[in-house]
């Protein structure tokens, strides 16, 4: 694959990892929590004092943004481009939409064959996701748009975007395509609040995150992982919306 990344693929591998992880843990923890600190302190309110819901999304909301801002940013910064590599194409994202929902439905029915065949339902974390939300149908609604719209564009932009474009050009694509489809599946298990207590949570992400990252280096475009991601993510946000409605 012809990467856009100019010379010195090592230094600008490194200053995009770096800087777009420390604007991610500035943006999406210390900036939140310097803010529930002044908060608190002064009275105003704290997060449990805030009601129905609205909280939990829009602190789900605030944290995936940091990944899209952090990854433009230190990509910016670190390669002197404001872009990923291609065009957008509208086609390539429509396949991917209808491809993603097809993957999380291939998913869904490997853990039901899974689930038929143990005897035991395996554990999920929609309800450690949406449940915060509340029964309220706005707070409830601005979750799914979190999980089905903004996730999988600003996660593409960082994981997909920032952190292996610029791999792929210290140490190649194949490796770069692996490295960070495990870190994307980790950085999922971690924030589901269990770290590696639950494999089958993390697992299933990891062939989605090999599977985006491939797309995005045989294109050289984004628009495809980011239909991908979103069609996979459209699938799961209609399940839960399914299960807490029914």
């Amino acid at each position: 694959m012809q990467s856009s990344i100019p010379t010195r693929p090592w230094t600008t591998w490194g200053m995009a990892w770096g800087l777009g992880i420390l604007l991610v843990l500035a943006v999406g923890i210390v900036l939140p929590g310097t803010i529930m600190i002044i908060l608190k302190m002064t009275g105003v309110a704290t997060i449990g004092q805030l009601t129905h819901g609205w909280a939990w999304a829009a602190s789900s909301a605030e944290s995936e943004l940091a990944f899209g801002f952090s990854g433009g940013l230190a990509w910016w910064i670190a390669a002197r481009q404001r872009r990923f590599g291609g065009n957008w194409r509208w086609g390539l994202w429509l396949k991917g939409l209808v491809g993603g929902g097809f993957l999380g439905a291939g998913v869904s029915a490997v853990g039901v064959a899974v689930q038929h065949w143990t005897g035991h339902p395996l554990p999920t974390d929609s309800q450690y996701l949406m449940t915060p939300a509340g029964i309220h149908n706005g707070p409830f609604l601005a979750m799914l748009i979190v999980v089905a719209l903004i996730a999988p564009m600003m996660e593409e932009w960082f994981f997909r975007g920032t952190l292996q474009t610029s791999l792929a050009g210290a140490i190649g694509s194949g490796w770069a395509v692996g490295i960070v489809a495990v870190l994307f599946a980790l950085l999922h298990e971690l924030d589901a609040g269990h770290p590696l207590a639950h494999p089958w949570l993390w697992v299933p992400i990891l062939p989605l995150g090999i599977v985006l990252g491939m797309v995005r280096a045989r294109t050289d475009r984004m628009s495809g992982n980011i239909g991908i991601h979103m069609g996979f993510n459209l699938w799961a946000a209609v399940l839960m919306a399914m299960q807490f409605w029914h």
